[in-house]
């Protein structure tokens, strides 16, 4: 087993550093050591989805599970096509609630209903999902303290988002765009100095919204 995970990371690996040629090579000897198995079609399912071939990738995630493969983590790749890669949400609602019954401790599954909903500009619904989010062991927090930022302040809870977009900006001092709705939040708080500071920010972390300096144009239009 350990052997079948190197080839498995070596592969994958040379495939997100686009050698595909290494790739290919660390996928064949995961295939002739363990030929039509679940871990073989676990590793190309992941392979197709990272050179974009999505549909051939869910097809090869389906038969994974069909080889005896965790069932929990193949439809969560499948939920991860369809939210991040298809832009199809409602599908990928489904599969992440199937996982998550299936393994409810599923690392990260959480995250991912809640951005689904997120990106279906449902934020009351996203919102309870990125707090599971926030008790789990995400490697994601970050993210997570952002997404919640953002529903709160959607849904007006101004002071509660500022405080998830200072989280946010801790643990990554160059993230922009929690500069950004972080002063969005400020600014809807009529404290326009630190708006203007946080809008300056996101400039300067390369975030381009003209939205940046409209919202900062207006600050400086109430001092």
């Amino acid at each position: 087993e350990d052997v079948e995970q190197v080839l498995c990371y070596l592969a994958l690996g040379h495939c997100c550093e686009n050698d595909q040629i290494s790739s290919a090579k660390y996928e064949q000897m995961l295939k002739e050591k363990k030929p039509n198995s679940g871990v073989a079609f676990r590793l190309s399912g992941l392979i197709k989805q990272e050179q974009g071939e999505y549909h051939e990738a869910l097809l090869l995630f389906d038969k994974a599970i069909a080889a005896g493969e965790d069932k929990a983590e193949m439809l969560f790749f499948k939920g991860e096509i369809y939210s991040d890669n298809l832009d199809k949400q409602a599908e990928a609602l489904e599969f992440f609630r199937e996982a998550i019954k299936l393994d409810p401790d599923f690392i990260g599954v959480e995250y991912a209903i809640g951005l689904a909903y997120y990106r279906l500009d449902q934020h009351k619904e996203a919102l309870p999902y990125f707090e599971k989010a926030m008790l789990s062991e995400s490697q994601e927090k970050q993210l997570v303290y952002y997404h919640k930022a953002e529903c709160l302040r959607v849904l007006g809870k101004n002071s509660k988002a500022i405080d998830d977009y200072n989280h946010a900006i801790q643990l990554n001092p160059s993230d922009g765009y929690s500069y950004h709705g972080n002063g969005w939040a400020l600014m809807e708080l009529k404290r326009y100095v630190e708006a203007i500071e946080n809008f300056d920010a996101a400039i300067a972390n390369d975030v381009s919204d003209a939205m940046i300096y409209f919202r900062k144009g207006s600050c400086l239009q109430e001092l």
